[in-house]
């Protein structure tokens, strides 16, 4: 690719472009530009250069275990917001009780 030379390179939309996209070319995209932000008008993230990791170690069951780790995070980190709002109610609770004395 004869962009991934331009290290200063950090936006590209191939929207509207009658080029032929191949499959994984996100992907491949990413793995050229590696100073890359934005890719056709969305970030690039975490979870897209994870899966990408993934992706040349171990194929398509490489972004099936990096959306797997996301989602498994995601509900870790619901689960944690939920026991903190149930502590701090426990907490106001126990603070209004004892005004209450």
């Amino acid at each position: 690719m004869v962009l991934k030379h331009l290290t200063n390179f950090r936006v590209l939309d191939y929207r509207g472009n009658k080029i032929e996209c191949p499959k994984r070319y996100r992907m491949k995209v990413i793995e050229e530009l590696k100073h890359l932000t934005y890719l056709n008008d969305c970030p690039v993230s975490a979870l897209d250069r994870k899966k990408l990791e993934l992706f040349l170690q171990n194929g398509e069951d490489g972004i099936k275990q990096a959306l797997d780790q996301e989602r498994r995070n995601k509900q870790k980190s619901h689960q944690n917001y939920i026991l903190e709002i149930k502590e701090a109610k426990r907490k106001a609770k126990d603070s209004n009780a004892r005004k209450l004395r």
